[in-house]
């Protein structure tokens, strides 16, 4: 069955390459970083498709690094397949116009720059303005920049944000300048703060947007396949009025907002936040909210936070790990309490593993552990007990990159204690056993992504699993570390713990748990 579908994709997407007619006018104009990240407007695309406006799509990988649900394809291969639901789902839409901008998927990351060094940022807005200048939309629909969520996602809702202001300016290879009417962000990943300027109701293409989604057999089960009522977005920019989606399009071009001035104090940022706001605020964009100023912090910890242009704020940290509101003199912001442990030459205490991050957990039994650390001269030792009572094998022996899929643990280490991404950091994903009963690892999204052949075991026991492995001596006094526990039970949402925890991709080493090595 699944072969047949990988055929049947193959053909759409080889029939559709042959047949589709380049539109030169569209009204709306989708762009993605990945296959199916046209999910987030599914309904609403196929809505006004059906109203016989011009919309198209504009994907920017072809999700190569991504998991595979129906087969082995990974790399070069997966994203074929990728592409050919893509074309089958839009089709089935009534959506023809699909373009690629041929970049690499980068992967489990959460970081901008990490995107931007995998595609090249100017390369890459180049192809956007080209083809915003071809098309001609009237809307530019694209994805929430928020800076805590995935990097390309992050990365593409910048770019088609410099695309609507660029396009507008000057001529290039023959292409006279474009001014898109409006430009929308989609909320349906998480709306970080932003509040909706629109709903469109999902009415009727609910269940067209349900078809459509069932193509996409790689990435979507069938447990995750939901009718929304719904879609939101936000209205990021615009050049005219109108409370709709293409209401006020005749309208006289209006100004758009001048570069917005930082406030004359604020708490300091982490640099990823920072350099957020810097790029929102030459825009003109009122985005501060999906930046808010955290600070990471030890349980108890006196914290002393630099305001911007000058000064600081002194705050006492909680004992209790995860988010803290504080403020002071009008200045507010969240401490981030992290766990904390002081390691000295034995092994450590033991460590719980229950801080959820997403899924529902049915209790302890159902999932939760706990970690146990010891340094040696030439390595970091761990020891991971695990209570799970229902332990899956549903992954095949070529797909230990998929631990998000499978009964797992994460062990994530920051060995120098100052990442501020995951491109330096080590994240080991250890399968607790795949079809053939037997348990394999993988890195993932880090400084080495690849199969992982150092020392790691993993021993069933009554009511769960054991894993021991061998990891590289970190080389900082202070180092980040996060253990996580993924659960996926049959026909249930997956449940997602952690010793360090918070409500996104834990993909940020700074939010990862601290770790001090007691010197002698």
């Amino acid at each position: 069955m699944e072969a047949m579908l990988r055929r049947f994709l193959l053909a759409a997407l080889l029939w559709s390459a042959a047949t589709a007619e380049p539109v030169r006018k569209l009204d709306i104009l989708f762009v993605g970083a990945h296959p199916d990240d046209d999910s987030t407007a599914t309904a609403t695309l196929a809505r006004y498709a059906a109203q016989g406006k011009q919309v198209g799509v504009v994907t920017a990988t072809r999700g190569e690094q991504g998991g595979n649900l129906v087969g082995p394809e990974a790399g070069a291969a997966l994203g074929l397949l990728r592409e050919g639901e893509q074309r089958a789902a839009l089709s089935l839409l009534g959506i023809p116009t699909i373009h690629y901008l041929e970049r690499l998927d980068s992967g489990f990351t959460t970081s901008a720059r990490v995107s931007e060094r995998n595609w090249g940022r100017a390369e890459t807005l180049k192809q956007l303005v080209r083809l915003v200048r071809f098309y001609r939309p009237e809307v530019l629909i694209t994805m929430n920049p928020a800076p805590r969520g995935h990097g390309d996602h992050q990365l593409i809702a910048q770019l088609t944000t410099e695309a609507f202001f660029e396009s507008a300016r000057g001529t290039a290879e023959g292409l006279p300048a474009w001014a898109p009417r409006k430009l929308y962000y989609t909320l349906e990943y998480g709306a970080d703060g932003l509040r909706p300027s629109l709903q469109v109701p999902t009415g009727e293409y609910g269940d067209r947007e349900l078809q459509a989604l069932s193509l996409y057999r790689s990435q979507w089960p069938a447990t995750m396949l939901k009718r929304s009522e719904l879609e939101s977005f936000v209205l990021a920019a615009a050049r005219v009025g109108g409370n709709d989606l293409l209401e006020g399009l005749n309208e006289p071009l209006r100004p758009l907002p001048a570069a917005r001035p930082a406030p004359n104090r604020e708490l300091e940022r982490s640099p990823a936040l920072s350099r957020f706001l810097s790029w929102s605020r030459r825009f003109g964009l009122d985005l501060d909210v999906l930046a808010p100023a955290t600070r990471v912090c030890r349980p108890g910890q006196t914290v002393h936070w630099p305001v911007r242009p000058r000064g600081e704020a002194v705050f006492q940290a909680p004992a209790r790990p995860g988010p803290h509101p504080v403020s002071q003199n009008g200045l507010a912001g969240t401490l981030q309490v992290v766990p904390f442990l002081q390691l000295g030459s034995s092994w450590s205490d033991w460590q719980p593993i229950h801080a959820s991050w997403e899924g529902k957990n049915r209790g302890p039994q159902d999932a939760s552990g706990r970690f146990r650390l010891k340094l040696e001269p030439r390595q970091l030792r761990i020891e991971v007990e695990v209570l799970d009572d229902q332990l899956v094998s549903d992954l095949g022996p070529g797909e230990n990159r998929a631990h998000w899929r499978s009964d797992a643990v994460e062990i994530t280490l920051d060995p120098s204690g100052r990442s501020q991404d995951t491109s330096t950091t080590f994240k080991l994903g250890i399968i607790a056993q795949n079809t053939l009963g037997k348990p394999m690892a993988a890195r993932d999204a880090d400084a080495a992504p690849g199969p992982w052949k150092g020392d790691f075991t993993v021993k069933r026991r009554a009511g769960g699993y054991q894993v021991r492995a061998s990891l590289p001596r970190p080389t900082a006094r202070e180092f980040g570390l996060n253990v996580l526990i993924y659960d996926s039970d049959p026909g249930e949402a997956p449940c997602r713990l952690a010793w360090s925890a918070w409500e996104t991709v834990q993909g940020w080493p700074e939010l990862w748990g601290r770790v001090a090595r007691l010197e002698k």
